[in-house]
């Protein structure tokens, strides 16, 4: 598995990957994670590197790791994902988000996260019926089921920072 991050930058709301994320037309800036796991931002004119500006000690980024796993459309999953897992009497994600907010059934979505105290990735519950808890995702047992039933059922359909709605 290769490890992989993207940042979420809160001054613009937007990731720093994202093709509308503001930058200068003759200076560019690109951003890593480097050894420490702090944000670094990389400012360069297209040729060259002007110069480096880390931001340790900033709430400005928020880190999000690459989980290792692909949805049913092979889209990857990071911390911080939104996800519906589908039963074949739902079609498709529209139909899905209509049911939810019409309240019948189908209404539970799952947030990617990390749980440090076990040190694995679980899909929190995101009920709209106060149901609480947890379950592993992991390649070999995701949900209850085994990943190879599991994933062609769990669907990333957002994220907490762009899809907040989906949570109300």
């Amino acid at each position: 598995m290769k490890i992989k991050f993207r940042i979420w930058d809160k001054l613009y709301n937007l990731y720093t990957i994202d093709i509308m994320y503001p930058n200068n037309q003759h200076i560019m800036e690109t951003f890593f994670i480097n050894y420490f796991g702090n944000v670094v931002g990389e400012l360069y004119d297209g040729n060259n590197v002007i110069s480096n500006e880390h931001y340790e000690d900033s709430d400005r980024f928020v880190v999000e790791q690459y989980t290792g796993l692909k949805d049913k459309n092979g889209k990857e999953i990071y911390d911080g994902d939104i996800c519906a897992i589908y039963d074949e009497n739902v079609p498709d994600e529209a139909t899905r988000l209509k049911e939810r907010e019409a309240d019948n059934g189908c209404s539970d979505l799952y947030i990617v996260e990390w749980y440090e105290d076990e040190a694995k990735w679980i899909v929190n519950v995101n009920s709209k019926h106060g149901d609480e808890g947890y379950q592993t995702l992991s390649k070999e047992y995701i949900n209850g089921v085994l990943a190879h039933n599991y994933a062609s059922k769990i669907t990333v359909i957002g994220n907490i920072h762009k899809n907040k709605d989906l949570l109300g």
